[in-house]
């Protein structure tokens, strides 16, 4: 449901789940496991976790803490 209301939203969104219907209503869906777009990202998968607070340390912090959060 949450890629509908992203879609609605005009967000690009990734994964399988209402991957009809977020198309149906003209919003491209991306296969890939992480997307980010200035201060908005969104992930998928066992790792999307992962991906978001190394996202956001990047972002808040530098790219340096966040190769240090990875290790």
């Amino acid at each position: 449901m949450g890629s509908a209301v992203d879609a609605e939203m005009g967000s690009r969104v990734s994964g399988p789940d209402n991957e009809t219907l977020v198309e149906e209503v003209g919003v491209a869906v991306l296969n890939q496991p992480f997307f980010a777009n200035g201060n908005v990202a969104s992930a998928g998968g066992r790792l999307a976790s992962r991906y978001l607070a190394i996202w956001t340390i990047a972002r808040l912090d530098g790219i340096q803490s966040a190769q240090n959060g990875l290790h």
